[in-house]
C-alpha cells in the first residue's frame, strides 16, 4: 500500500524479500548492497518506508525492473536458453548476460513480426540438419556460405577473418551481434570468462550474439559454433572453447563442428611437421593455438600432455581483449552491436511508419539525434 508524507511524496511498503533478492540477483552481498546504497539498511531495518524515487534509483542501481519491486514476491526467472558456460555465475546466470539475452530476444521478437508481416519466408536452413554429422554439419555450412577450406588464409588477419565470416552469416538472414556490454552501457561489461557468445534460433531470424572482448581467433570459433547451433535447431548457452569442460551433447557437437570448419583435416597434412606448426597453421586458419592443438591432439600428432601445457600457457594472440581506455567511435561500435540484419529492418520500419519512433528508442537503446544520426533520418 502506498503512503503520502506531509510534501506529497509517495512512499511505498515493499517486502524486504523483494529486496534481497534484487541484492542477490545483481552479485552483490547484504552488506556490500548497504555500502553501496544507504538507504538499503534503514529500509530492510523498517526505520523508514522508501520513496518511489527511491526505489526507481534502487532498480536502476541494481540493474531490477521496478514492476518487480511491487510484487508480494520475488518472481521466478527462467533463462531463455540453456546455460552451459560462466565462471561468474548463480543458478540462474549472470546478470549482465541475462540482461543482453533478453535484449537479444526484444529485438528478435519484434523483427520476427516485421517479417511475417512483410511476407518474408522462413529460413530454409534453420534446424534442418538435426541429426547431421559434424562432417556433414561442416560441408553444409561450406555449402551455405560458399567458401572453401582455404577461405580463411585469404584474410589478412583474424580480425578481417571475422568481419568476413560474420558478413557471409548475415547476407543468409542471420542477425549477427558484436557487444562487449550490455546494450550501450560501457558501465556493464561483459566478461569473456562468462559469455563468449550464444544464439536465439529461430526460423525467420536467428540472433548470434559474439563477445566482442574476446579475441579475434575466438570469435570466430563462437560464429561457427552458434550457426552450428542454427542448423540443427538449438539455441545455445554460452560459447566455450574448451571442449572437455562441457557435457551436453549438443553443445560438443558444435564445438567439434567449428573446430573442423576452420582447422580441417587437410591442413595437417599440408603443414604440419612437428609441435613447432601449431602456430603456422593458427596463422593460416587464423584459428586459435589452442584449437589447432586440440585438433592435433585428436589426430594422434601432439601428446595429451602438450595439449594441457597449452592450456595452460596459452600464446597471447588467443587471449581475450584487454579493456581499452579510449572510447573510439561510437557510431561505428554501434554498427556492430546493432548488426547489418536488424538494423537495416529497423531502419526500413522507420521509414515505412511500420513502427513508432518510442519502440525503436526501445529496442535500439539510442534516442533523438543519436538515433536520427545512426540511421541517417531527416539528413541530406
Amino acid at each position: 500500500m502506498n503512503h503520502y508524507n506531509a510534501m506529497g511524496s509517495v512512499r511505498v511498503n515493499i517486502n524486504n524479500e523483494l529486496l534481497l533478492w534484487a541484492v542477490q540477483r545483481a552479485g552483490y552481498e547484504k552488506d556490500q548492497a548497504e555500502k553501496s546504497f544507504p538507504h538499503l539498511s534503514s529500509w530492510l531495518e523498517g526505520t523508514k518506508i522508501p520513496t518511489k524515487k527511491q526505489l526507481e534509483d534502487f532498480a536502476r542501481k541494481f540493474y531490477v525492473p521496478f514492476g518487480y519491486l511491487m510484487l508480494q514476491a520475488p518472481p521466478e526467472e527462467v533463462p531463455i536458453i540453456p546455460l552451459f558456460r560462466g565462471d561468474n555465475v548463480t543458478a540462474l546466470g549472470n546478470l549482465n548476460v541475462l540482461d543482453t539475452i533478453h535484449i537479444l530476444s526484444s529485438r528478435q521478437g519484434w523483427l520476427r513480426d516485421y517479417l511475417e508481416e512483410n511476407e518474408y519466408e522462413e529460413l530454409p536452413f534453420v534446424g534442418r540438419y538435426k541429426n547431421a554429422s559434424v562432417e556433414e554439419l561442416v560441408k553444409e555450412i561450406r555449402n551455405l556460405l560458399s567458401i572453401d577450406e582455404e577461405w580463411a588464409s585469404l584474410q589478412s588477419t583474424p580480425g578481417a577473418a571475422v568481419s568476413y565470416l560474420a558478413n557471409l552469416i548475415e547476407d543468409k538472414g542471420v542477425a549477427v551481434e558484436f557487444n562487449g556490454v550490455v546494450g550501450n552501457s560501457n558501465k556493464r561489461r561483459i566478461e569473456v570468462s562468462d559469455c563468449r557468445g550464444f544464439v536465439l534460433v529461430d526460423t525467420y531470424v536467428p540472433f548470434v550474439f559474439v563477445n566482442n572482448n574476446d579475441s579475434k581467433r575466438a570469435q570466430l570459433f563462437t560464429l561457427i559454433h552458434e550457426l552450428a547451433h542454427v542448423l540443427i535447431g538449438y539455441g545455445s548457452g554460452y560459447s566455450s572453447i574448451d571442449m572437455e569442460s562441457i557435457q551436453d551433447s549438443k553443445e560438443r557437437l558444435c564445438n567439434l563442428v567449428a573446430a573442423e570448419f576452420l582447422v580441417p583435416n587437410s591442413y595437417f597434412s599440408k603443414y604440419w611437421k612437428s609441435q613447432t606448426d601449431i602456430v603456422t597453421i593458427s596463422k593460416k586458419s587464423k584459428a586459435s593455438t589452442i584449437v589447432v592443438a586440440r585438433r592435433a591432439y585428436e589426430l594422434g600428432l601432439l601428446s595429451k600432455e602438450c595439449l594441457n601445457e597449452m592450456y595452460q600457457h596459452p600464446f597471447d594472440a588467443d587471449l581475450p581483449a584487454k579493456k581499452k581506455t579510449s572510447k573510439g567511435d561510437f557510431y561505428r561500435t554501434l554498427d556492430r552491436r546493432l548488426g547489418s540484419v536488424f538494423s537495416t529492418h529497423i531502419g526500413n520500419a522507420i521509414r515505412s511508419g511500420q513502427i513508432l519512433y518510442n519502440e525503436a528508442y526501445r529496442l535500439t537503446g539510442l534516442y533523438g539525434n543519436t538515433f536520427n544520426k545512426a540511421f541517417k533520418l531527416g539528413m541530406a
